[in-house]
């Protein structure tokens, strides 16, 4: 019965659209019970859902999607989020192959880069060893003046104290300065192992 209603009621809206003077896109819609629904506006409690457009034949030409319900609209920031960071990921590679290729002939020429860089670090260390040596030597010799107070059973003076500590502190710079320049060390091999790597699969270099 609800199909036979459905079609008289679609008969009728394409008849009165044939007698209008141009022809008014007639739509259809689930209501509130599940059932199709059609007509020429939709009301407006049911513009969120899915609306069928038809054309004068009574086929389906378009299709309006429901409106995303707010879980809906969350996994979809999500996958884009997602989709975007491996998009940003892909361009990146892209990005750094071409500086490979652009800036290397060779893996000699590879090599040659690592190695001037890990010089310029080895420089940087050794001097760094250097003056925490003269600083050690600094600490060391306030401390031994702290020493000689408490051989005699005196108080330390707060001037040396301070001394001390401050000493300590400079080669605690010094320590974390050298430690960060031997992480960089370790990162440019890894960097270098890594591009030389990927410059062969670029220029297809068999490994020996």
């Amino acid at each position: 019965m609800y199909k036979f209603i459905t079609k008289v009621l679609l008969l009728s809206f394409l008849f009165i659209g044939y007698l209008q003077p141009s022809y008014a896109a007639i739509k259809c819609w689930q209501n509130n019970q599940k059932q199709r629904e059609c007509s020429y506006t939709v009301p407006k409690k049911y513009l969120g859902r899915e609306i069928q457009i038809l054309n004068s034949k009574g086929q389906v030409i378009k299709t309006i999607p429901a409106d995303k319900t707010p879980e809906q609209k969350i996994q979809d920031a999500k996958l884009a989020k997602i989709a975007a960071e491996k998009k940003r990921v892909k361009d990146e590679k892209r990005r750094r192959d071409r500086i490979l290729i652009s800036t290397f002939v060779s893996v000699e020429d590879i090599l040659l880069s690592r190695d001037t860089k890990i010089t310029a670090i080895d420089s940087i260390i050794k001097i760094s060893k250097s003056n925490r040596k003269k600083q050690q030597k600094v600490l060391d010799k306030h401390t031994q003046r702290a020493a000689n107070f408490e051989r005699k059973n005196q108080k330390v003076p707060e001037t040396i104290l301070a001394d001390v500590k401050k000493s300590k502190a400079k080669l605690k710079v010094f320590d974390d300065f050298i430690e960060l320049r031997k992480q960089e060390k370790l990162e440019l091999h890894l960097k270098y192992d890594a591009d030389i790597k990927r410059f062969k699969e670029l220029k297809a270099i068999k490994p020996r």
